[in-house]
């Protein structure tokens, strides 16, 4: 937030922004992240954690308004209600396998534990990734400790 703060000039501005947290699985869903909000022109501020070996960890868009943000509308937005619990969906194929999408881009990678399958926000979302195969609900359960972790 002092990034876009200070990139965005946010203390100029008339109206107070909403502050939205979204989470990110990985590193790799950052970036997708990051590539999806070029693609919607959105701008925003990036950071790279030094004390990880420069691992992007967080990103921070313009302030933005009105219709322009409905295309953050597709992000879980990060529940810090202690314990609270989601439903999400993974995607498990006829062997017994679940979808995961890994670290290696957008090639679909296989697993056969529930812990590392890719998460959908939806069942329509997850089916649309292979039509044979059965979408599973998961129950996702966010534990926020100290300093607000999760």
């Amino acid at each position: 937030m002092i990034e876009a703060t200070k990139a965005f000039d946010i203390e100029r501005l008339s109206d107070h922004p909403s502050v939205i947290i979204l989470s990110a699985k990985n590193e790799n869903r950052l970036h997708r992240v990051r590539k999806y909000l070029i693609e919607q022109n959105i701008q925003h501020v990036h950071f790279y954690e030094p004390d990880l070996d420069d691992e992007l960890t967080a990103l921070a868009t313009e302030p933005i308004f009105g219709n322009r943000r409905e295309a953050l509308r597709k992000y879980q937005l990060l529940d810090t209600t202690p314990d609270a619990q989601h439903t999400r969906y993974a995607l498990k194929y006829p062997d017994g396998y679940y979808r995961w999408a890994g670290e290696c881009g957008n090639s679909p990678h296989r697993t056969n534990n529930i812990k590392y399958a890719s998460l959908y926000d939806c069942a329509e979302e997850a089916k649309g990734w292979h039509k044979s195969a059965e979408v599973v609900p998961v129950k996702v359960c966010y534990h926020v400790g100290n300093g607000g972790a999760v």
